[in-house]
């Protein structure tokens, strides 16, 4: 069974009761009880009455409480009395309920009684009250047997329902019905202008005492001659039904259209980032009956389409109109439905910000149902459209002295917004003071011929008209190798060679490549390092235990000077020519430090160096250039290296070139500084060495023979332990890009 509930408030236990008012809880405290009280159509349990009837036509129904004794308790519409939530004293009263007006003849005019009935109150408690509603008048209706033959027969024509001195009139189709008190002499009447334009009237039915809840069904047969023939032919075949409330009810009476919304806040408000993806969002609509019209008023700030601002109408809208509506992504339903929706998923993928800024898209919607407008205005709901965010990258891996590479737009780029959407109309810029003279990069996001250790500016932007932060680029300096030219030297006598033989001294020299400063550095630390400063008489030094590897040469490239490696296997624990592993090593020319270790006895030795490798260098060559000539002994081969190391002492480029040919004329050659694949790499050392061999200990390949060195512009010629000799000269690090 289908119920009118005017009022559900059933007391709960205690702890609902303790929320009430303190007046309610005084109320009950002196002993006083409620009534919960419902309506029941007792048809509606076989028909469809709408939910949403149900609290609009019960807050208009008269109530009247009266006490057994006839003392009135309670008098007012439902609505009073949900919002008074009245108590009365223990005892017996007498309920009724109406609603409307029992007219003796009008027109959609339907009365409604619920059956009285007594109840009682007990003290403290609530009394559920189930009343029986009904129409309480009765109404007729009309229709005709084959409406699509009417106008051959009638060329006009009114149902004239009368009763007494009054009367109403309607037609068939026209949505109105008489309504007329029960007990009454009803008379219906066919009045009209036939298609021979003779005047028509007919009382076709007649009531001679009507009944409540009864819906009398009349349906009109025309017949007779249609051409010619002034004879107008009328029967009637009459039917009588019990009628329920939800047939009753006029259009008027029904709620009206309920419009919800999908994808909107609290505040029937959305917010979106312009590039984002569809998401559902709609303006949905239910009614009791087919729609009528909706009607649109849209207020755009997006630029798109503010052209469409207005208020529209659908059930007059012209078709232009429409179409615009439905490429703007304002997909609209179809008149004629109790439901439908007004899809805004595809307008809110469409929606962009204005230059950039958050654009405020209004559209306000109402339904028109049963006669009734859902609301006066427009129910409003707002899509704020925000501004995508993004940024811009380069990684250090692309940033050169002369040149820069911008990175596309990565998934990590955006923070709000679509990245593929973003990616479909995004280009790059560059500025020299990041504020004009932006200019577009070209398609390989590179930008060329730029001077070194210079600032620049990027930015991206989407649509021309959306920004992201501008990111600052200073290319690289170019820094060269100091006395990459071998012209800077600086020789010492550190001791003296002894000859025994003869009883002669010669002085021991060593050679540094510098004069004011060190910048490159060698091995002699290691090689010289039996020497004995300016002590001769504690000093027996000999040409096969102490021998520098490293000194410079006029046989040069270019200017005077270059650097001359040898192989050597001169160094203490020698009493002779003799071979001491840890005392073979090549002749080394290279960037950084050098520790040199003494260990054991001078009869039993154990020394070694360690090389620290690089120099603080900030800047990022592409290669190593430089001349050399190659002496070889036996199967020997020198080597060079390169590297850059971040801050972290890690490799970030490097590479090793080796080469056993004589080279008897300097030729010139470069080593490429194979950078590995990682965005963050920053330089902030560099490494270079050159050795006049690959091997060291055992496989170095060495002999007896003599070796002629220069101390200023003059020459001498010693016998020591040496092997293959490499000569370096212009030394110079390469920017290409």
């Amino acid at each position: 069974m289908r119920y009118l509930r005017l009022l559900v408030n059933i007391i709960l236990p205690f702890f609902i009761i303790t929320s009430c008012t303190q007046q309610e809880i005084d109320i009950f405290t002196q002993g006083g009880g409620r009534f919960d009280i419902i309506l029941v159509d007792d048809i509606a349990k076989t028909r469809s009455l709408p939910s949403e009837i149900t609290d609009e036509m019960a807050n208009n129904f008269n109530l009247t409480i009266n006490k057994e004794n006839g003392v009135k308790a309670f008098k007012g519409s439902m609505q009073k009395y949900n919002e008074q939530q009245p108590s009365f004293a223990p005892g017996k009263y007498l309920i009724s309920a109406n609603l409307g007006e029992n007219q003796v003849l009008a027109l959609d005019a339907p009365y409604y009684e619920a059956t009285p009935g007594e109840y009682e109150i007990t003290a403290g408690e609530t009394t559920t009250v189930a009343m029986t509603c009904t129409v309480a008048n009765a109404l007729a209706s009309f229709a005709f047997e084959n409406p699509e033959v009417v106008s051959s027969y009638l060329k006009s024509y009114e149902i004239i329902t009368r009763i007494g001195d009054t009367e109403v009139s309607c037609t068939v189709g026209d949505g109105k019905n008489p309504y007329f008190q029960e007990d009454q002499t009803v008379e219906f009447i066919l009045k009209g202008i036939s298609a021979q334009d003779v005047p028509v009237e007919y009382t076709f039915a007649t009531i001679t005492k009507s009944e409540r809840q009864k819906n009398y069904k009349y349906t009109l047969i025309l017949g007779g001659s249609q051409e010619g023939d002034a004879q107008l032919n009328i029967s009637v075949d009459a039917q009588v039904d019990i009628v329920s409330i939800s047939e009753t009810i006029p259009q008027e009476w029904l709620p009206k259209a309920q419009i919800t919304a999908e994808g909107f806040d609290s505040n029937n408000s959305v917010s979106h980032t312009e590039t984002d993806e569809a998401k559902p969002l709609s303006i949905n609509y239910t009614s009791s009956l087919p729609t009528q019209d909706i009607e649109i008023t849209l207020k755009f700030e997006d630029e798109q389409y503010t052209s469409l601002n207005g208020t529209y109408n659908l059930s007059s809208i012209e078709n232009s109109v429409y179409n615009q509506l439905i490429q703007a992504g304002i997909k609209l339903p179809q008149l004629t439905s109790t439901e439908g929706k007004i899809d805004l998923s595809q307008l809110i993928e469409n929606l962009q910000t204005k230059n950039g800024e958050t654009t405020t898209n209004k559209i306000a919607v109402r339904v028109k149902a049963n006669n009734r407008w859902s609301s006066e205005e427009g129910q409003e709901y707002t899509i704020q459209t925000k501004t995508p965010e993004f940024t811009i990258t380069v990684y250090p891996k692309n940033i050169w002295t002369k040149e820069f590479s911008v990175t596309p737009l990565t998934l990590e780029n955006v923070t709000a917004g679509n990245f593929l959407k973003l990616s479909q109309n995004i280009k790059y810029q560059y500025s020299l003071d990041g504020q004009s003279g932006w200019q577009d990069l070209s398609a390989d996001m590179t930008v060329r011929d730029l001077n070194p250790a210079n600032k620049y500016y990027v930015r991206s932007v989407y649509r021309d008209v959306i920004y992201s932060d501008i990111v600052q680029v200073t290319t690289y300096p170019i820094l060269n190798l100091e006395n990459g030219n071998m012209e800077s030297w600086t020789d010492k006598e550190l001791g003296y060679y002894y000859n025994s033989w003869n009883w002669t001294k010669r002085p021991l020299m060593t050679y540094y490549p510098w004069t004011t400063g060190q910048y490159w550095n060698t091995n002699n630390e290691f090689t010289t390092r039996l020497r004995d400063q300016w002590q001769p008489a504690f000093s027996i030094i000999y040409l096969y235990n102490s021998f520098p590897a490293v000194s410079y040469t006029k046989t040069a490239n270019s200017g005077t000077w270059a650097a001359e490696l040898r192989s050597t296997a001169a160094g203490r624990g020698n009493t002779t020519f003799s071979d001491l592993e840890f005392n073979k090593v090549p002749g080394e020319l290279f960037l950084g430090g050098i520790t040199v270790n003494k260990s054991g006895t001078d009869a039993s030795p154990d020394d070694n160096y360690v090389i620290d490798e690089g120099i603080a260098f900030s800047s990022r060559p592409t290669a190593l250039q430089f001349s050399y000539e190659y002496l070889p002994y036996g199967n020997d081969e020198w080597k060079a290296y390169v590297a850059i190391f971040d801050a972290n002492n890690k490799i970030i480029a490097e590479n090793t070139f080796t080469n056993g040919e004589e080279v008897s004329n300097y030729q010139t050659t470069t080593i490429t500084f194979n950078y590995i694949n990682d965005n963050n790499i920053v330089p902030a050392k560099i490494y270079v060495y050159f050795a006049s061999s690959k091997y060291r200990g055992n496989e170095l390949p060495y002999r007896s023979a003599d070796v002629t060195t220069w101390i200023g512009d003059s020459q001498r010629t010693d016998k020591t332990l040496v092997g293959s000799i490499l000569r370096i000269d212009d030394i110079s690090l390469v920017y290409d890009k």
